[in-house]
């Protein structure tokens, strides 16, 4: 009997254009160290966060994630897909004690959610208090 597709692992870098290519990250000590595609190297956790919101909604959505006449649920079991990566280690001594932990320089631009998926850049709060019409105002 078939089974539905589970997402074991999926996230992106808090990185610039980290969406373009998901597996690349930075790490010093990684021979697969790389930036995404046309990335500046900027850190950017909004684009972490709107790839997971992008993924959610997009396999949540039935006309994208149908019922399987196999065993009668959705393609892809979106209750069994894990995000890449939460990580034990108690935020924010990880990453900031860097002489317990040796990649801590990695978070700033890594995979990691702990402690970024709830934060919001004060940009996206200006805009949402101005109902999307911000002004720039030069002084």
């Amino acid at each position: 009997m078939s089974k539905p597709i589970w997402f074991t692992e999926f996230g992106c870098a808090a990185i610039d254009k980290g969406t373009n290519q998901p597996n690349k990250f930075l790490d010093a000590k990684s021979s697969e160290s790389s930036l995404p595609k046309y990335s500046n190297g900027a850190r950017d956790d909004l684009m972490q966060k709107q790839y997971l919101r992008a993924m959610a909604s997009y396999w949540n959505d039935p006309d994208n994630n149908p019922i399987s006449e196999e065993y009668e649920g959705p393609m892809i079991d979106m209750s069994r897909a894990f995000v890449w990566a939460w990580d034990a280690r108690p935020f924010p001594v990880f990453p900031n004690n860097v002489e317990v932990w040796s990649d801590g320089p990695n978070y700033a631009r890594g995979h990691w959610i702990n402690g970024r998926t709830g934060a919001r850049s004060l940009a996206s709060v200006v805009d949402e208090i101005c109902g999307g019409q911000v002004w720039c105002i030069m002084m």
